[in-house]
């Protein structure tokens, strides 16, 4: 059963399925792209939540150690296997590489193909997960965006990439931004200031708070990307009453899978 929270406006871009541990994205003009991000799962969950033979699933050596058996259940569950997927190491860099064929990407934050069946993978805990698509021709890019990599200029670059790659113009792309910590948030040390607009800082008595959703925003308008063309889930890593990872609030090992592919 899908489930729209309450509390955050939608706007009917992302539907939340909390039974299946899942926020999606959904373009219904465009049902060939899939993206979702894998909420916080029970310790142990079900026998019922998994494929038959789930944890006979084959994951290939290069991930095997960012993906479990269960994660690999939940990527089944999406319509694309562990042999499928393409994974990004994120060094909080703002390195990016193009993905001709699944496998391990090190030293990369961002993704970024032309080619359908293959699911590009990120993993964060209060950092973006910034995706941007365009549908013809058919271009993805999938970037892991903490403030090192928003300050770095990953963004902007995934954006000139996929123009390069595509002879795009940055206005033929849309850009969605899944679950990050807020401003509501957000509270960092004042060496951060250099690197950011003043749009996108709060004062508050008990400190700065970064915004950075509205950063990576004036980054995309900059490169061209119109502003109407970026949708935001409104959920907040930290504070959001859903099943979300936050390195911030709990120093949690875990993370939340995005997940984005051409059907």
């Amino acid at each position: 059963m899908v489930e729209a929270h309450p509390a955050v406006d939608t706007g009917g871009r992302f539907d939340l399925d909390l039974q299946g541990h899942t926020l999606f994205f959904r373009q219904p003009s465009l049902p060939s792209l899939q993206a979702a991000m894998r909420l916080v799962t029970p310790a142990r969950p079900p026998a019922s939540a998994h494929p038959v033979g789930w944890s006979a699933v084959e994951i290939p050596p290069p991930i095997r150690d960012w993906v479990s058996p269960s994660e690999a259940a939940w990527f089944l569950r999406r319509g694309v296997a562990p042999h499928q997927l393409a994974l990004a190491e994120q060094t909080h860099g703002n390195q990016i590489a193009y993905v001709e064929r699944p496998g391990f990407f090190p030293g990369v934050d961002g993704l970024y193909t032309t080619q359908q069946g293959i699911g590009l993978v990120i993993r964060t805990a209060d950092c973006i997960p910034v995706l941007i698509y365009c549908r013809q021709p058919l271009a993805l890019g999938l970037a892991h965006a903490g403030w090192r990599g928003v300050a770095r200029g990953i963004v902007p670059a995934l954006v000139q990439a996929l123009c390069r790659l595509q002879g795009i113009s940055p206005t033929d792309l849309q850009v969605v931004l899944f679950p990050y910590i807020g401003p509501c948030c957000y509270r960092v040390g004042k060496e951060l200031k250099p690197h950011f607009p003043e749009s996108a800082w709060l004062y508050r008595e008990d400190g700065l708070y970064l915004n950075l959703g509205t950063a990576v925003r004036e980054q995309l308008q900059a490169v061209g990307v119109p502003l109407g063309q970026v949708k935001e889930s409104g959920f907040c890593t930290a504070c959001a009453p859903l099943p979300l990872y936050s390195y911030r609030k709990s120093g949690t090992g875990n993370r939340l899978y995005t997940l984005a592919f051409w059907r």
